[in-house]
Parts: structure tokens; C-alpha cells; sequence
């Protein structure tokens, strides 16, 4: 898709497929700076975040790609790929902690909980 951005002030959803209430679905966002890339097949959301800037007054080009559920790619005008791999991200999980996101290892997965 092709983009115009006019102002930082005002975020946007740039596109949305699947059901709001469910677990299958894409969407790709502005969000201050940022361009956002959110999905889930069902195994859990996944985030994607291309950082700024994204400059205003000029048309910039979103390009994504979603080979299954377990890959997704995300390129801005011809700045490199993201790629995230769902695999690599299953001993992981996101909490949200006064407003910011956090990263946490699962320890329960390896059985380390125990011995805290």
C-alpha cells in the first residue's frame, strides 16, 4: 500500500483483516512515528515494529507478506525486511507493566521456576 502522512499527531489503522474478537487476524498501523504490524494465527499475537522516521508530506510504500502462520515480513519504501519467526518467540512472552511492554522469559518451559 502507499502512504501519506500529513501529521505526528494523529495515529491510524492502515488495514485490518480477520475478526475483533477473535484470534485470526492482520492489521498494520501508525502509531506516533512508528508503523506498526500486528498479527495472530491463533498461536498468539505478534508484533512487529518498523521505528521512524516516517517522514511527512511524502508517500512512502508498506509492503507485508504472510507465508502461513509462522511467517510474516514487513518492508518500508527499501529499507531491509523484518522477518519474525514465530518459532524463535515461543519461550517468550509479553507483559504490560505501567504502560510499557516487557519482554519475559517463560521459565516454567525449562522446569527454572522451581528453584526460586
Amino acid at each position: 500500500m502507499s502512504v501519506c502522512r500529513t501529521s505526528e499527531k494523529r495515529d491510524a489503522i492502515l488495514f485490518f483483516a480477520g475478526q475483533f474478537n477473535a484470534d485470526d487476524y492482520i492489521s498494520i498501523a501508525i502509531i506516533g512515528p512508528n508503523i506498526i504490524l500486528r498479527h495472530d494465527c491463533g498461536e498468539g499475537a505478534i508484533e512487529d515494529m518498523y521505528r521512524g522516521p516516517f517522514a511527512l508530506n511524502e508517500w512512502h510504500s508498506v509492503t507485508v507478506w504472510r507465508k502461513f502462520c509462522d511467517r510474516t515480513q514487513m518492508k518500508v519504501d527499501t529499507r531491509p525486511l523484518m522477518v519474525d519467526l514465530t518459532e524463535q518467540f515461543r519461550e517468550f512472552e509479553v507483559s504490560h507493566q505501567q504502560g510499557r511492554a516487557k519482554i519475559v522469559w517463560i521459565t516454567k518451559l525449562l522446569m527454572l521456576d522451581k528453584f526460586h
